[in-house]
């Protein structure tokens, strides 16, 4: 499937059709929203109904003060990656998954769910040192429920997460830094809960067992 030469608000419309039959989150789908709608005010300034993926990138990264593509914030990823999926659609009918640093692969649901997470926690003010640890921390538990078949974040059960803890805890890491692995997985569960991409508390799993 091509589509580079649907118009913008068409392509809008369909992805955010596939966001919704694929189980992204209304939470999600809105973030997405919420930067599709300015880049279709830019569009509509300039004249500009057909969706180009150079010129809604250059958009993006005015609206969101984004000088260079590399050494990017987290937050930044995500509103790049509101245009990516355009493109993606675009030109393949479909969204990719999402690559990271590293040969690192995690599906673009768990994706957006971790930047906004990250993004939280950088609005809270802290530092982009804390957030890179928080990354990583989470990446690599989505990516091994993702390996045990946990493709849709609103599918997590407590026993994976046991089963998480218990494959950390055989790595050898030192009591400290199996702790702050522990609070960072208690705050993304608790943040989960409360955003309701999960309708049960899983954070009292670690709360009650492993503080």
């Amino acid at each position: 499937m091509n589509m580079t030469t649907i118009s913008l608000k068409q392509l809008i419309s369909s992805v955010e059709s596939h966001l919704s039959a694929s189980g992204y989150s209304k939470n999600t789908i809105n973030r997405y929203r919420s930067c599709w709608r300015k880049i279709l005010k830019r569009c509509s300034i300039y004249g500009i109904e057909e969706f180009s993926y150079k010129k809604c990138l250059s958009f993006i990264q005015e609206e969101y003060n984004i000088p260079s593509l590399e050494n990017l914030k987290h937050h930044h990823v995500f509103y790049l990656r509101t245009i990516k999926v355009l493109n993606e659609y675009a030109l393949y009918g479909k969204i990719l998954k999402c690559h990271q640093k590293l040969g690192v692969q995690v599906v673009s649901e768990f994706a957006d769910i971790l930047s906004e997470f990250l993004n939280t926690g950088l609005e809270s003010g802290l530092t982009k040192r804390t957030i890179e640890g928080k990354s990583i921390q989470l990446t690599s538990f989505l990516n091994y429920i993702e390996k045990i078949g946990i493709r849709k974040i609103s599918l997590l059960e407590p026993e994976p997460i046991l089963s998480y803890v218990k494959y950390i805890s055989e790595k050898g890491y030192s009591t400290s830094t199996r702790s702050g692995i522990l609070f960072t997985l208690r705050n993304f569960l608790s943040f989960l809960y409360e955003k309701k991409y999960i309708t049960t508390p899983m954070q009292r799993i670690i709360s009650c067992y492993f503080f």
